[in-house]
């Protein structure tokens, strides 16, 4: 199945399918890597581009049972969702096909230590745009797929930052208007989120609702100098002597973008003038365990960035911030020692 796959055969592909084989076979063989190091499911994505057989193959095996929002080794990644393989191919009906199926547009990236700071799991939308090999209304397509299943597109954080991620999702806003013709979908917010998102999650997850989740989570976790319901002006304090913090001060979880195996994926502001604007937060299935990821210099024990192939080693990259949350307190206990404070929401 492999070299099938490689040499995007899709007549033997389709025998495979018929057969009902498992579908942890297919994700293998897109999982592997050509003899050259290249791997294997976006030359195959690329190989199949408009090939009406090989969506309907991939439709087939959807329906049999693959995740879309499976992860498989990548490159800069050690670990990515299927759905970037499909995209960076300029395969407009496969990632269309996946979208349908359920895959999440914030498509999995293991962001621990790699040095991009705008990545496809904060910002699925610029990728489309700035694709080349892409038609425009292959663009539009995509986009308002993406719109659709409820992808997220975040706000200015904080008036007076800005970074190459604001940047960015910048220009996602005024490109989708402007470019596409497609309306910007509501402002992110956990609890005004739409539920599209959430159920297709929880449908590909039959033990456990997302949307449920989603409302049970705080909306704001601060540090003690801070308080969780200020007016995001940086300035309000809760009347009290600061207390110790870490690397964060206040962060707003603005929605569910992805769940892979137990663990669900939130995108996340900060929205005091300190540190990394967007955060990718990881929740436990029970809800206890967090970890921020972040876009930031390094503090003790956060380890080094991974070398580029040139032997350089950056700074700046995507470091972990673990803490714990005490739902019976509404406490957050951050790298087991400073304790935050959470906000529910209204």
């Amino acid at each position: 199945m492999t070299g099938a796959m490689a040499s995007g055969d899709v007549d033997t592909l389709e025998l495979f399918a018929k057969a009902k084989a498992e579908p942890g076979l297919f994700l293998e063989a897109l999982g592997g890597r050509t003899t050259d190091g290249r791997p294997i499911a976006q030359g195959f994505f690329e190989r199949v581009k408009r090939n009406p057989r090989a969506v309907e193959w991939l439709r087939t095996v959807l329906a049999n049972g693959l995740n879309p929002n499976a992860t498989i080794s990548g490159t800069t990644y050690k670990n990515e969702g299927l759905l970037n393989s499909a995209v960076r191919a300029g395969n407009a009906e496969a990632t269309l096909a996946l979208v349908e199926a359920g895959a999440s547009p914030h498509a999995y990236q293991d962001l621990w230590l790699t040095r991009f700071e705008n990545t496809r799991f904060v910002d699925p939308f610029g990728a489309v745009l700035d694709h080349e090999g892409l038609t425009l209304d292959e663009k539009k397509r995509i986009v308002t797929a993406y719109v659709n299943a409820g992808a997220l597109i975040p706000g200015e954080p904080v008036p007076e930052r800005r970074n190459y991620q604001t940047d960015a999702l910048g220009i996602v806003r005024a490109g989708l208007p402007a470019v596409l013709g497609i309306p910007l979908p509501p402002a992110a917010g956990l609890r005004t989120q739409g539920s599209n998102l959430c159920r297709a999650l929880s449908r590909l997850d039959a033990g456990t609702d997302w949307c449920a989740f989603s409302q049970r989570m705080p909306v704001v976790v601060a540090a003690p100098n801070f308080h969780p319901e200020w007016s995001w002006t940086g300035t309000a304090a809760i009347g009290k002597a600061p207390g110790p913090y870490y690397d964060f001060h206040n962060l707003e979880v603005l929605g569910m973008i992805n769940v892979v195996g137990d663990k669900a994926y939130f995108l996340a502001v900060e929205r005091s003038t300190y540190g990394s604007p967007f955060d990718i937060v990881e929740v436990s299935r029970d809800g206890r365990i967090w970890r921020v990821m972040r876009y930031q210099t390094p503090q003790f024990g956060m380890g080094l960035c991974e070398k580029e192939a040139d032997g350089y080693q950056p700074e700046r990259c995507w470091r972990r911030i673990s803490m714990t949350y005490d739902e019976a307190t509404k406490q957050m206990l951050v790298e087991n020692y400073y304790t935050y404070h959470v906000w529910m929401g209204r």
